[in-house]
């Protein structure tokens, strides 16, 4: 898939490597939600409506604390084109 078009000093991840990024300490008014923690949320999301993901791409920038990705779903009966779901977060 070629979705997801990232910004010099970003790199290309996988969900492994999304996983053991740090998460900064939680403030009295700011608890950051760890990147991996909202792709789980999401994936679950699209799952509990009975769609699939067929393939997914992430990227990290600034020391992992800005996440982008794209979630490509499966075909919904048409092969010309799919569902997408563009995710950003950030923990700065």
């Amino acid at each position: 898939m070629n979705g997801l078009l990232l910004h010099c000093g970003s790199q290309y991840v996988g969900r492994e490597e999304i996983a053991r990024v740090p998460t900064p300490a939680s403030t009295a008014s700011w608890h950051p939600i760890p990147h991996y923690e909202i792709i789980t949320m999401v994936s679950k999301a699209v799952e509990s409506r009975g769609w699939t993901i067929a393939n997914e791409q992430y990227g990290l920038a600034r020391d992992g604390a800005k996440l982008f990705g794209v979630m490509r779903l499966g075909h919904s009966g048409n092969r010309e084109w799919s569902r997408a779901i563009g995710l950003r977060t950030a923990m700065t």
